[in-house]
């Protein structure tokens, strides 16, 4: 009896794919790639960006590493400050 009822009310359920997986697209593929492609731009922003702070940072550990070479040398650095 119980498994009549049970039945039942499954088939009074209204049948969407949308409601029933969390992993069902709601929104119209034009609207799915137009928004695929901001992400993807943003990410190559974001990869330049950090490309461009990578070797900024390499330039400025050359200069620095050049410029204490340079005071050793010359003796300008007393041999405790490093």
């Amino acid at each position: 009896m119980l498994q009549a009822v049970h039945k039942k009310s499954r088939c009074n359920q209204p049948q969407s794919s949308q409601a029933d997986h969390w992993y069902a697209l709601t929104e119209s593929p034009r609207k799915l790639k137009r928004r695929c492609e901001e992400v993807k731009e943003i990410l190559h922003v974001t990869k330049r960006a950090l490309y461009n702070v990578q070797r900024r940072e390499a330039r400025a550990k050359t200069t620095v590493g050049t410029l204490l070479t340079e005071v050793e040398n010359k003796k300008l650095l007393a041999s405790e400050a490093h």
